[in-house]
């Protein structure tokens, strides 16, 4: 009698199919012990969204944004469907232990294949986020593949992403605080004057040289 169903999406691995006869004993039979068959076994094929890498700089520089990215591949014997949408998301965290208390939302990633995924196939994601510098001075990020289990996998503990630790640089900020000149100035004579500069961050300066110009204003307003 041909038939046609679907399989439940959770199922994993190898499968037999199994067919009782007269299942409610309606039938008066003379054996009832020979009422089932056995199906060849089958593989019930499974996409699976794997973590292959996570790319991030070495050092970023606070308050400004910095580049990165994932890779996930199907690791599975199915294709993922083709006009799959799904959702990686990602966060920052000062440690490299995923679900503690620490670890700190920062956005989400909408995918859409039109093609699908077939089995062996990896696709990338190239990004960009902004870290404060209260966030500390080192960290991770962490990216989280499907975080809405919208496609059916044969794994769902394989869809984390964890960085290799980075620092987080706060830039320097050199503030003047401080112009000297006398009360008193004589016109074609020498004077002396001083300036004091801070840099007023906690970020330091590079080793590369920078310049101080002076100007002369017949007001007390810059710019103009």
């Amino acid at each position: 009698i041909p038939n046609a169903l679907t399989l439940p999406g959770d199922l994993n691995g190898q499968g037999y199919f199994i067919l009782v006869t007269d299942v409610y004993s309606q039938v008066q039979e003379t054996n009832e012990s020979d009422n089932y068959r056995i199906s060849n076994g089958f593989t019930i094929a499974r996409s699976n969204l794997s973590a292959s890498s996570l790319t991030t700089p070495t050092s970023v520089i606070a308050n400004q944004p910095f580049d990165f990215s994932w890779t996930f591949t199907n690791t599975g014997n199915a294709a993922i469907p083709s006009g799959t949408t799904w959702v990686d998301r990602f966060y920052f965290s000062a440690n490299d232990i995923y679900g503690d208390a620490d670890d700190i939302y920062l956005n989400e990633h909408i995918l859409y294949n039109p093609d699908g995924l077939a089995p062996g196939q990896s696709y990338t994601v190239n990004d960009a986020t902004t870290l404060p510098s209260s966030f500390g001075s080192s960290g991770h990020l962490f990216v989280i593949g499907d975080v809405y289990s919208e496609i059916s996998e044969a794994n769902e503990s394989d869809n984390l992403l964890i960085s290799s630790p980075f620092t987080i640089v706060d830039l320097p900020n050199l503030s003047v605080t401080d112009l000297t000149a006398p009360a008193t100035i004589v016109a074609n004579q020498s004077f002396d004057f001083s300036w004091t500069v801070a840099n007023i961050a906690t970020g330091s300066t590079s080793t590369d040289p920078w310049v101080d110009r002076l100007y002369f204003s017949s007001n007390a307003i810059f710019g103009d």
